[in-house]
């Protein structure tokens, strides 16, 4: 009692909230970059860790509608996830990467 199983990663496990962006352009690429210097700050490992982001959202067009605005709102929120053959045990990954959201000024909230 009292002890988790481990767990294996599930694809899609988590949803990283992005902040928008105060000016065009201005945080969009760097999204992922902070997220992973962030993680390298509280993980020995994060070098290892096979994360990758995809769109959650997806932008329906309008008539006269720029491309940039969607853009912004399918990146906005994005499935992060764990490569299934990494063997990457879940209750050692999740407080690295809570930790990491809450160095990381780009991301809004993370859900599990």
């Amino acid at each position: 009692p009292g002890e988790k199983e481990d767990e294996k990663v599930d694809p899609e496990e988590y949803i990283i909230h992005w902040r928008g962006e105060s000016e065009m352009g201005y945080s969009n690429q760097f999204r992922t970059l902070e997220f992973m210097g962030a993680l390298s700050a509280v993980s020995k490992s994060a070098d290892d860790l096979p994360l990758k982001f995809t769109s959650a959202l997806t932008y329906h067009y309008q008539e006269g509608d720029p491309d940039w605005l969607a853009n912004n709102f399918e990146n906005a929120l994005q499935f992060m996830s764990l490569d299934d053959s990494s063997n990457i045990i879940l209750s050692n990954v999740k407080d690295e990467l809570v930790k990491a959201t809450s160095r990381c000024g780009l991301v809004r909230k993370l859900y599990q």
